[in-house]
């Protein structure tokens, strides 16, 4: 069984103030018994302006930001997920949205540059963002092995783009991670079900600190969460002040419940599927080998499974050109 803290937090444009509230409740959450603490999207600062945001950027390596993650990771022998903050790039006029992670030795272990920018006019309001005005998407899939399990790691609005996190999983992430700062409108109509659905599709946790309430440059929608592989959502934080959620993540359980699942649908995935969809059925066998299954479950068994999925293909095309055949036909006694 592995702990992750997930840290709430109402940044403003003040450094120094978000580092210190950061640094109180990462030391909260060593003292609780997190392995790893993940701190929100744009933990360090939230400007007051847009553009705020290039004067405050670091060199990708050194600041005082990414010298803080790593001092109090090593001060606190503790892995810490910095959520995102900005790092200068090659254009003066933009930055990257950079997810870091540090191990508990304050070394940085991998970097994440957010890929799906934030470039949204508000249906119904007078209200529009341009992230890709001043920020620069990221072009790499990024995994890191933490004590954890192996993590896969987006911030924000990638969680829209299913295939991010598929691929992610395709390449052997046991957990998610998706700091967070949505709008009050986008977060009341879709947080949740974002996040539930990354979750239940991926088979994995999905674990995201968000921003919450009103920051010295307005309000965002805020709480954060951590959502399990079923329909259940295991924490969801009230929008009440910057605090923390503690989860308890078990894989290995996880595994024996896809499993049992798995085992117990295989007759009935035939009769589900009623059209086409393209790679479906490469995708689940994919995802049964990726998830190293045979681990949990003895090879025969898994292996009734993988021949459930390619029975229902089988029988998905049959299907399909049944109805292909059936509409030539028609098309024939229609011109006759």
């Amino acid at each position: 069984m592995s702990t992750i803290a997930a840290i709430q937090m109402t940044s403003g444009h003040v450094v120094e103030d978000n580092l210190a509230v950061a640094r109180k409740l990462l030391r909260e959450a060593k003292e609780r018994g997190a392995d790893i603490a993940c701190l929100p999207e744009n933990f360090s600062f939230i400007g007051l302006r847009d553009a705020d945001k290039l004067g405050v950027a670091e060199a990708d390596g050194d600041g005082p930001v990414q010298r803080f993650l790593s001092a109090t990771a090593r001060e606190l022998k503790l892995w810490i997920l910095g959520g995102s903050t900005v790092i200068k790039g090659d254009d003066a006029q933009r930055v990257t949205n950079t997810s870091l992670l540090i191990d508990a030795d304050g070394r940085r272990v991998a970097r994440y540059d957010k890929i799906h920018l934030f470039d949204v006019a508000i249906p119904g309001r007078n209200e529009q963002y341009l992230e890709s005005r001043h920020v620069a998407p990221g072009d790499a899939i990024v995994l890191a092995d933490t004590p954890v399990g192996r993590l896969g790691m987006s911030v924000c609005y990638d969680m829209r783009f299913p295939e991010l996190y598929r691929e992610l999983v395709a390449r052997g992430a046991q957990w998610l991670s998706a700091p967070s700062a949505f709008t009050v409108p986008t977060g009341r109509a879709h947080w949740e079900t974002l996040l539930r659905a990354r979750a239940i599709e991926n088979l994995c946790y999905v674990v995201a600190p968000a921003q919450w309430g009103t920051h010295t440059s307005g309000r965002r929608f805020g709480r954060c969460a951590h959502v399990g592989v079923g329909l259940e959502a295991l924490h969801f934080l009230e929008r009440r002040q910057p605090r923390i959620a503690i989860i308890q993540a078990d894989h290995e359980a996880v595994g024996d419940q896809v499993v049992a699942e798995m085992i117990q649908e295989r007759s009935a995935i035939g009769r589900t599927v009623e059209r086409p969809a393209n790679g479906v059925f490469d995708k689940a066998r994919a995802m049964i080998r990726c998830r190293n299954l045979p681990q949990l479950l003895d090879a025969d068994r898994v292996g009734l499974w993988i021949d459930a999925v390619t029975q229902a293909e089988a029988r998905h095309q049959l299907l399909a050109e049944r109805t292909a055949a059936a509409f030539r036909e028609q098309r024939v006694r229609g011109v006759q």
